[in-house]
């Protein structure tokens, strides 16, 4: 189970204006990130852009953006290239043991998660 650092808790509330750049992501099956695993469901997710093209995807689960509400965090690389739509599209990978999130396309751009 994924247990947020007290950083990455006053990261989150340092940067609550994101809450206007989240995006809704439908995970529709149960998948490990980063130590957590989420269940099929409504997340929000924000990427927080730190050197170049890499950074890092808050998942909150359902609609609110708050710190105690972070389901997992996730190093991730951003292509410029956004996807079409409004609906965000999750591609999965099959590891030995864990299905994993393997990229989130949005109208913002694809993330890929590390």
């Amino acid at each position: 189970m994924f247990w947020p650092t007290l950083g990455s808790l006053n990261l989150a509330a340092k940067y609550s204006p994101l809450s206007s750049k989240r995006i809704s992501v439908n995970i529709d099956r149960e998948v490990l990130v980063n130590g957590s695993v989420l269940k099929p469901a409504l997340y929000e997710i924000c990427f927080l852009k730190r050197e170049g093209k890499t950074g890092e995807i808050f998942f909150f689960k359902g609609q609110n953006i708050r710190a105690k509400e972070i389901a997992a965090i996730a190093d991730s690389e951003v292509a410029e290239e956004a996807a079409s739509g409004q609906t965000a599209k999750v591609s999965y990978t099959q590891d030995v043991r864990f299905l994993r999130i393997q990229e989130i396309q949005t109208s913002a751009g694809t993330y890929r998660i590390r």
